[in-house]
């Protein structure tokens, strides 16, 4: 006797004896979900997950394609047929977050933590929503929640434990450097002598991490980047680990400086060399203000920051060549 199936997480039918493995456990042979014989009536909660779910994963597609609309609106839709999957309001929290929407985030992310209060995703998207949102210290507060990991396993650990369920290690966390990640944004409770504390290489990306008692202005000052700018035009965004940034304005004032000197029209291309100094010297201070706030990675300086420093140090070496030997 054949029993024909349906599983309710992959959709696909299956034709199956009435006595196999399968069919005893009602698992789908595919991805393990619940199978039911195509016979039988769905209820309406199972037609609701069903629902739920295609939405869902339609959301992650488009998430993945960059189409952030479009992802929300699958996200809603999925939420009229199941409000209580704390998954869709994460990854609604997340998309908002992504379209700047933060206000509406801060709501999503709090409604997903009252139905997931210990998941660590939850509480980074919420937290992002509160940083976007200038709330450093309800941030702050999400932090406490989602940086403390087991520095054995990297399970994600509640505040005050001090033994991991997963590998039963001893987590100490007098012991601990509560650390951040520059360029990915994570957070992490490391070991004092661990190697990712020794070498300040993130154990997640191998971006720069530092810890709680680093001030803001390890990160990028905003005032050196200023200054940088003064003197080279894309020096401070080279500072900033701003690679083509930097290259685009070097190289728009240099097409400027062309038009000043063998076009004729000097003056108004010089007011342009001008404008976008001071653009440049701008852009430096306000990003360097934006990573220190957390709103922007930081993985270090940019390979071309050196570049201006070289040259000069070469015309310093030239001038003083040309005094000595005339």
């Amino acid at each position: 006797m054949v029993d024909f199936t349906r599983c309710l997480n992959c959709g696909k039918e299956f034709a199956l004896s009435a006595g196999s493995e399968a069919t005893k456990p009602e698992k789908c042979p595919s991805c393990g979900g619940r199978i039911i014989p195509i016979t039988d009536e769905i209820t309406s909660t199972e037609k609701n997950k069903i629902s739920a779910k295609v939405w869902y994963d339609d959301g992650v597609y488009l998430t993945e394609s960059n189409k952030y609309e479009k992802a929300l609106q699958s996200y809603n839709k999925s939420l009229t047929f199941d409000v209580n999957d704390p998954n869709i309001w994460n990854k609604k929290c997340y998309i908002l977050n992504k379209l700047a929407k933060y206000d509406e985030a801060i709501i999503a992310g709090n409604i997903g933590i009252k139905l997931a209060p210990n998941d660590p995703m939850l509480w980074e998207n919420l937290r992002d929503a509160y940083i976007g949102a200038n709330n450093r210290e309800k941030a702050d507060e999400c932090s406490k929640r989602i940086r403390i990991i087991c520095p054995e396993c990297g399970e994600n650990l509640k505040e005050g434990t001090i033994k991991c369920d997963q590998c039963e290690s001893n987590v100490n966390e007098t012991q601990l450097n509560f650390t951040r990640c520059l360029n990915c944004g994570k957070e992490f409770a490391l070991p004092a002598g661990s190697e990712a504390t020794k070498t300040g290489k993130c154990p997640s990306c191998g971006g720069r991490i530092i810890t709680d008692e680093d001030t803001e202005n390890r990160i990028r000052n905003p005032w050196i980047s200023t200054v940088f700018s003064l003197f080279f035009i894309g020096w401070g965004q080279w500072y900033n680990g701003q690679t083509w940034d930097g290259l685009k304005l070097f190289g728009l004032w240099v097409f400027l400086y062309l038009l000043v000197i063998r076009s004729g029209i000097p003056t108004i291309a010089g007011i342009l060399m001008l404008i976008l100094w001071i653009y440049g010297m701008f852009n430096a201070y306000k990003t360097a203000d934006t990573i220190n706030k957390r709103k922007e990675s930081f993985s270090g300086k940019s390979v071309l920051f050196w570049l201006p420093l070289a040259l000069i140090v070469l015309f310093i070496l030239g001038v003083f060549l040309y005094v000595v030997f005339g």
